[in-house]
């Protein structure tokens, strides 16, 4: 069965106000997703919640240095993280630009009701 993702991106620095130049910029946005599994283990526990991590989106759109900031364990934490390595993003812009910019993702976890 595969877990439903949620995206919350959090771009450190965001102010609310925003000046003319400001508007020229906005965070990654993903265009393409694949969604994690559950494991055995974690099914087997009933276990959900959200795995959240840090993700570095470079220039391109792609996902690099992938860490966990909050893990759930039974093995949903390494699923989180090979599923957002292969999503794929629009890119950042700051003045106009593509630039690498890092976000916090949630990925969601939660089985089905009646799962067994």
């Amino acid at each position: 069965m595969k877990a439903a993702a949620v995206l919350l991106l959090a771009l450190a620095g965001a102010a609310m106000a925003q000046s003319p130049r400001e508007l020229e910029s906005a965070p990654p946005l993903p265009v393409y997703k694949v969604e994690p599994q559950y494991t055995p283990q974690a099914r087997a526990h009933g276990l959900e919640g959200v795995v959240v991590l840090y993700v570095q989106i470079d220039k391109t759109g792609k996902p690099v240095n992938v860490k966990v900031l909050r893990g759930l364990g039974m093995g949903l934490d390494e699923q989180a993280v090979r599923a957002v390595k292969q999503w794929r993003f629009q890119p950042g812009l700051r003045l106009g630009r593509p630039v690498s910019m890092a976000a916090a993702i949630n990925v969601v976890f939660k089985l089905p009701s009646g799962h067994v």
